[in-house]
C-alpha cells in the first residue's frame, strides 16, 4: 500500500503564530487559485495536478507525471517503498 498525498501549499510560521491559531483562523498559503498542486507518493514527487470538484467532493486531475524512467529509478532507490 502506498500513501498518496496532494500538497495544496506550504507556509512558514513562527511558533507564536501557530499557537495563536483557533477554529475559524485563515492561513494563506503560498499558492494562487488555479495553480497546480504536487502529487506525492510516500513523500516523493510523482506528478502535478489541478483540483476539481466532483459531486461536492474534491478530486484531482493529473496534468503532468514525471517520466517513467525517473519513477523507476526512484523506486529502485527505495523512494516509493511501502
Amino acid at each position: 500500500m502506498f500513501n498518496l498525498d496532494v500538497e495544496l501549499g506550504r507556509i512558514a510560521m513562527t511558533l507564536r503564530e501557530v499557537l495563536e491559531l483557533k477554529e475559524g483562523s485563515i492561513v494563506e498559503l503560498k499558492k494562487t487559485a488555479g495553480e497546480s498542486v504536487d502529487v506525492m507518493v510516500n513523500q516523493c514527487l510523482l506528478a502535478t495536478a489541478e483540483i476539481v470538484v466532483i459531486e461536492d467532493n474534491f478530486a484531482i486531475r493529473i496534468t503532468d507525471i514525471i517520466d517513467d524512467d525517473t519513477v523507476l529509478q526512484k523506486y529502485l532507490q527505495g523512494a516509493y517503498q511501502e
